[in-house]
C-alpha cells in the first residue's frame, strides 16, 4: 500500500518569519497590515513573531494581501511563478488601490507598452537582453513624459476652471 506524501508540521515562527519577509519586501510597515486585515498591530506582530496562532480567516486574508498561496505561508513551499499568476497579483494588487490610483497606474502601463511598441517598429527587436534593457528603459522614460505632458495639461485646464469659477463667484 502506497502512503501519502506528508506535508510538514505547521510552524509558527517560521510562517511568521515567511509573513515578515514578504512584508519587508513589499515595504509595507506592520502598521499598514494590520490596517488592511482589519487587525491591532499587537495581534499580528504577534503572528509575525510566531507568539501566536492566527485564524482561518486571517490566514486567507493575508494570502490575499501578499499575493501568495496558503501553501506558500503555511509551509513555505515556493510557488512556482508563471506570467498569468503575475497578472493576477497585478490585478489583485490594483484592486485594493483607488480608483484614481487605479487609472493612473493602468494609463502608465498603457503608455509603457505603446512607448515600447512604437520602439519596437522603429528598430528591429532585438533579443540580446543589453538591448532589451536599453529598448524597456527608452520606453519608461517616454513613458514618464506622456505622463508629465498629460498631468501639466491637466495642472493647466484645472487652474484655468477654477479661475473662471472664481471669477464667476465674485460678481
Amino acid at each position: 500500500m502506497k502512503r501519502k506524501q506528508e506535508k510538514p508540521a505547521y510552524d509558527r515562527i517560521a510562517a511568521g518569519e515567511r509573513l515578515r519577509c514578504r512584508r519587508l519586501e513589499l515595504g509595507w510597515s506592520r502598521e499598514l497590515v494590520a490596517e488592511r486585515l482589519g487587525v491591532v498591530n499587537k495581534y499580528y506582530a504577534d503572528i509575525e513573531r510566531g507568539t501566536c496562532g492566527m485564524s482561518v480567516e486571517t490566514l486567507i486574508n493575508l494570502s490575499r494581501l501578499y499575493g501568495v498561496s496558503l501553501d506558500t505561508l503555511i509551509y513555505g513551499e515556493k510557488e512556482k511563478q508563471s506570467p498569468v499568476s503575475q497578472g493576477e497579483q497585478l490585478m489583485r494588487g490594483l484592486d485594493r488601490m483607488p480608483q484614481v490610483v487605479q487609472d493612473y497606474c493602468l494609463r502608465m502601463l498603457w503608455l509603457f507598452a505603446h512607448g515600447y511598441a512604437s520602439i519596437i517598429a522603429n528598430n528591429s527587436l532585438k533579443y540580446d537582453e543589453e538591448t532589451i534593457n536599453s529598448q524597456l528603459q527608452q520606453a519608461y522614460r517616454g513613458a514618464i513624459l506622456a505622463a508629465q505632458e498629460e498631468t501639466a495639461e491637466y495642472e493647466t485646464v484645472k487652474s484655468s476652471s477654477d479661475s473662471e469659477e472664481n471669477s464667476g463667484s465674485e460678481d
